[in-house]
């Protein structure tokens, strides 16, 4: 099987997305261990056994950000998820034509942020947090937009 440009461009990101969003991959192998087994031993040592950092309130930390909106810790915050899922909004529909549908195209983006989320959860390598995957819906739809001006424009040359 051939894979053409568009989709091993979306396969590479992808794998990117795993390794920089997800699992937080910046300091080498080492230190994705180490943050996993830390957080492992606070849940072990605290006996935390249903503890699980997590928010399921919509717009909570958003609200907070924005509260410190020049704060650095702010900033990051709430541009990492959209600047991070922002080229999957263009490369899925770039990619595969079933996905330039709107409505399939905010259903994947929802399942790939909450799988995003929940990944992060399990491995312990981050929390799980619902407004993370409203901002990752943000930046997919942003993405998005790109794809249909970029690909109205060409279509019309």
């Amino acid at each position: 099987m051939r894979l053409n440009k568009n989709k091993t461009a979306l396969y590479l990101y992808a794998a990117l997305l795993l390794i920089f969003g997800v699992f937080k991959f910046y300091g080498g192998i080492n230190a994705v261990i180490s943050t996993i087994e830390y957080n492992w031993y606070c849940v072990e040592s605290f006996k935390l056994t249903h503890y699980f950092p997590m928010n399921l309130v919509p717009f909570r930390t958003i609200i907070g950000y924005l509260k410190d909106f020049l704060g650095e810790t702010a900033v990051v915050n709430l541009f990492a998820y959209i600047v991070l899922f922002s080229p999957l909004g263009f490369l899925l529909p770039f990619a595969y034509q079933k996905f330039t549908s709107l409505k399939r195209f905010l259903v994947t983006a929802c399942i790939i942020a909450v799988c995003c989320e929940v990944l992060q959860l399990i491995t312990f390598t981050g929390t799980l947090d619902i407004d993370d995957c409203i901002l990752a819906v943000c930046g997919c739809l942003i993405g998005y937009t790109v794809y249909h001006v970029f690909n109205g424009k060409h279509e019309q040359k």
